[in-house]
């Protein structure tokens, strides 16, 4: 039984911040329900009224309090502060030794909630720079101290409200029945998914999350290297897949579908079963995966509970319109695998009287309250329907904490429920004020700090829009099919482990370089990097280039496959299309990353391909331009790329005039010399769409320019 504790935390650099979120993980192994609050959002009357407190706070400069913490501190140190004789506590204080008033703000907590009364559970801690032992030795001594004061459990009110849902019920007629089976010891659910995009891992773990609720054990495993015959003793089946090219299974389900498809398939005619099939209905084979596990599952003898469900690209509203009589359907078979039509309804009233209580078992982080905001928000909105779209703008008031995804959430509840958007996953990102950002990971307090209180919010570019914020990813999917992303591994060296199994070796760096490149929470978010991708339909795009890169740079791949990177990478859709990959760098650190990793495949490809092509060639010239000239400046490349004639044509439109009229970002004059526009090699293998001819792209020349000088 959970009994509630609220966590105070003071900070100004974040470290506070950190322990008070890891201080809210342990609670709960000590019997604790945490709530983690701001000092900033936090009132004297929330003190008082809470029957334990832990505090965690720094102090700066000369031992002030942090400004989050200032208006906490002024209101409780006045003579009309509330008395807390019912309160238990305890205080970390964080500082610096080399400052004279040493976690002075910490002490200040300690001593003024001992003068209103407040009971110390256990003494304060006072941490140094290095706090992570003290802080440690403070939170396995304040947890324990403070469970072991006070009275009512959390858990002990809910159990109260869940009770009298159950009485209202059990008025009914069937009573003793749902009782029976909700006390059954085998009440455990198996969730499989196969996902190509990371969609149905998405739902499969939301499903998870409502099935606490029926009573049910859910357990989510991947289809890749699941045991099919491990479900001939499992009565509950849950199948989540998604369809990608035409029609194909998930690249991580192909296995198990081979199994699935053959003679050794499983018997499993004690599975009670249903399906969520995942698609896009501008493909011919609309959520084909989920119609072919549907109609295996039925094949080995199980029984389907509910019908399948397929989902268009805006999956949550079928899906949310499924689970519920799904899970009820399941959640009424029993221990011995006898299905129990007559308790559905039940369950589903059951359910409905229980809203809000879903479990939240499998998040790991706290919610850090924080105050509310006045934001002015601008929605991209579509309709396609009558094909139109325009601009909606908000003014409102949300709490800080709050992400994209819970502010678009409220707007639909409360003020449009016609509004459209990605609920969670890798597809729930957004364009926030230029910005890609995960939706479900992006609060309003940062995106407010770094843009201001006005946040324009768009889909994803480089996709085709479906409605408001909701994007397609039939190119993506179109062009990673064409890319054949999987792996096709080479012969190699082996050792054999302890237990006798053979695996390869890799060293550690290279290991490290590999998790690097491969390290991308979201493909379809890197993919809208890229601004060439809306001109460019042949462009596969900065997220397939970076997954072919890798594949380059694995030592387990064969040399036919290296080669045959290579060769897409290099040819047109590869990595030349990509207009400017200096502007990753545009999306912070991982943005850079990219761009770094970006430049280093393009300096591979002209090295493999001995300066062939239109970029190696430029590469190739320029070097002899400056060898020849005697001069490194941008006008060498410029007369490079273009040619006399092409020099000529330019002169008073595009690039050109831009040039002689300095239009550059420090405003130094681009043109420093007119001789190396005369000097040989001048007009001589130059770029072939650009020969002597007028810019029409002018952006492919200003890109050409910024790999070597960043003022433009």
């Amino acid at each position: 039984m959970s009994k509630p504790v609220l966590i105070l935390f003071g900070t100004q650099s974040g470290n506070s911040e950190d322990l008070a979120s890891q201080l809210a993980k342990s609670a709960p192994s000590h019997g604790l329900d945490p709530k983690v609050v701001d000092m900033e959002a936090a009132t004297v009357e929330q003190m008082a009224a809470s029957e334990r407190i832990l505090i965690i706070c720094s102090t700066w400069g000369e031992g002030d309090m942090p400004d989050a913490a200032e208006a906490l501190w002024d209101s409780i140190s006045e003579e009309s502060a509330p008395r807390m004789e019912n309160t238990h506590f305890s205080v970390c204080a964080l500082g610096d030794t080399s400052y004279e008033f040493f976690c002075q703000s910490g002490i200040d907590w300690d001593t003024r909630l001992e003068e209103l009364g407040a009971k110390r559970v256990f003494p304060r801690k006072d941490c140094d720079v290095d706090f992570d032992e003290p802080y440690a030795e403070w939170a396995n001594g304040a947890l324990p101290a403070i469970s072991s004061v006070g009275g009512e459990s959390v858990a002990e009110v809910v159990d109260e409200s869940v009770e009298e849902v159950v009485e209202a019920i059990s008025e009914g007629e069937s009573s003793g029945e749902i009782d029976a089976i909700m006390s059954d010891g085998d009440r455990k659910l198996v969730i499989l998914f196969g996902s190509q995009s990371g969609n149905s891992e998405d739902l499969a773990f939301r499903t998870k999350s409502k099935a606490s609720s029926f009573g049910l054990n859910a357990e989510v495993h991947d289809m890749e290297g699941f045991d099919l015959g491990s479900l001939t003793d499992t009565s509950r089946l849950i199948i989540i897949c998604s369809t990608w090219g035409e029609g194909d299974m998930p690249d991580s389900a192909e296995a198990l579908w081979q199994i699935a498809s053959s003679d050794k398939k499983p018997t499993l005619t004690q599975t009670h079963f249903s399906v969520c099939a995942l698609g896009d209905t501008s493909y011919e084979f609309f959520c084909q995966s989920g119609k072919d596990w549907d109609g295996a599952i039925e094949s080995m003898g199980g029984v389907r509970v509910y019908d399948r469900v397929d989902c268009d690209v805006d999956f949550d509203p079928p899906y949310e319109q499924w689970i519920t009589p799904t899970l009820a359907n399941l959640a009424s078979v029993d221990g011995s695998g006898e299905y129990h039509s007559e308790l559905v309804t039940l369950f589903i009233e059951l359910v409905k009287g229980t809203s809000g209580k879903e479990s939240v078992d499998d998040l790991d982080t706290p919610v850090i309250s924080r105050p509310p905001i006045e934001i002015s928000f601008k929605l991209f909105r579509y309709n396609p329907e009558i094909m139109e779209n325009g601009w909606d703008t908000l003014e409102c008031n949300m709490p800080g904490h709050f992400s994209i995804l819970d502010a678009l959430e409220k707007i639909k509840s409360d003020i449009d429920p016609t509004l459209s958007f990605r609920r969670n996953g890798p597809l729930s990102g957004v364009l926030v004020n230029g910005a890609v950002v995960r939706a479900d990971r992006s609060r309003l307090i940062d995106l407010v700090r770094l843009c201001g209180n006005s946040l324009k919010i768009e889909p994803l570019p480089g996709y085709q829009i479906v409605k408001d914020l909701v994007v397609s990813t039939r190119n993506f999917d179109a062009h990673r099919a064409k890319s054949k992303p999987w792996m096709v591994p080479a012969t190699r060296a082996a050792v054999n482990t302890v237990s006798g199994t053979t695996i390869g070796m890799m060293e550690i760096s290279e290991a490290t370089k590999l998790h690097v490149l491969g390290d991308v929470d979201s493909p379809q978010l890197l993919h809208s990097f890229s601004d060439t991708l809306s001109y460019d339909s042949e462009y596969m795009g900065p997220a397939l280039v970076m997954h072919s890169w890798k594949r380059i740079n694995d030592q387990r791949s064969s040399d036919k496959s290296i080669e045959s990177k290579i060769n897409l990478l290099q040819n047109e859709g590869g990595a030349w299309n990509e207009t400017d990959s200096s502007v990753f760098s545009r999306q912070g650190d991982f943005g850079k990353m990219i761009s770094n990793s970006f430049n280093e495949c393009r300096s591979e490809l002209i090295r493999k391909k001995g300066f062939s092509g239109k970029h190696g060639r430029l590469v190739k010239w320029y070097g002899l331009s400056v060898k020849w000239s005697g001069k490194v400046n941008e006008t060498t490349l410029y007369r490079q790329v273009l040619g006399p004639l092409g020099l000529v044509s330019n002169l008073f439109s595009g690039v050109s005039m831009r040039m002689m009229l300095g239009f550059t970002r420090t405003g130094a004059k681009p043109f420093r010399s007119v001789f190396p526009l005369v000097a040989p090699p001048a007009g001589i293998g130059k770029i072939p769409p650009m020969i002597n001819s007028k810019v029409e792209s002018h952006h492919e020349v200003v890109n050409l320019f910024n790999k070597l000088d960043k003022r433009f």
